[in-house]
């Protein structure tokens, strides 16, 4: 399921990419990956923060 209010999809190579959404309130979190044919994908590191209240 997509997260409501996502502010992108960071795509950029060699760098951070950061996604923004809306406040939701979950027990779970889950990251689908889905590459183009011809190129890798990875996650080098994966980060949820709590932000606000």
């Amino acid at each position: 399921m997509a997260v409501p209010g996502q502010s992108a999809c960071g795509v950029a190579g060699n760098t951070y990419n950061v996604t923004t959404f809306t406040s939701v309130n979950t027990t779970r979190l889950r990251l689908s990956i889905a590459s183009r044919t011809g190129y890798s994908t990875g996650v080098v590191e994966w980060m949820a923060l709590r932000t606000g209240s």
